[in-house]
């Protein structure tokens, strides 16, 4: 016999022989791959791709598709940092701790990777102002230019968070 809390059993099997156990079913191929893509780390490394493409895309436009109209794949470029924008301005206004919203910009601003995404931004808004105007086009590309290495910056953080490529890289 087993002492459990205060509770007697006369074998330690009984658990297994519960109701509530023979109902558990594995789980299906679909549930599992969902778990899976569910995950933190499946989740971090799609981020990491999605942010290469996000810097091949913008490579591609800088040295290829850089024209005086801009042409489709600049105006992807153009949608995929106004998603980089909105996702900024949500950490800013997500107070999920109660901070307050001037300290929640305080300790946003505190961070450093946090002023290297706010410069590239703001780096890439002048840079489609001035290559929208034809007088500064070249100025604007340079600007772009800067902006693209800037973005590149940003790849130190997030190979900080990984474990495998972090020490390999840094």
């Amino acid at each position: 016999m087993e002492t459990v809390k205060g509770t007697l059993r006369a074998n330690s099997y009984e658990l297994f022989d519960h109701p509530s156990t023979k109902q558990l079913k594995p789980l299906g191929f679909w549930a599992r791959l969902a778990g899976l893509y569910d995950s933190p780390q499946v989740k971090f490394y799609w981020n990491i791709v999605s942010y290469f493409a996000f810097l091949f895309l913008f490579a591609v436009v800088l040295m290829v598709d850089f024209q005086c109209t801009p042409s489709w794949t600049e105006v992807l470029l153009y949608i995929w940092v106004a998603s980089l924008v909105c996702e900024e301005v949500r950490q800013l206004f997500h107070d999920a701790d109660g901070f307050g919203f001037w300290k929640k910009v305080k300790m946003h601003m505190n961070d450093l990777w946090n002023i290297l995404d706010v410069l590239s931004i703001v780096f890439f808004i002048v840079g489609l102002v001035c290559r929208l105007t034809v007088e500064l086009f070249y100025t604007g590309k340079v600007l772009l230019c800067i902006d693209f290495i800037i973005f590149c910056l940003r790849l130190i953080a997030i190979f900080t968070i990984s474990k495998t490529l972090g020490p390999k890289i840094i």
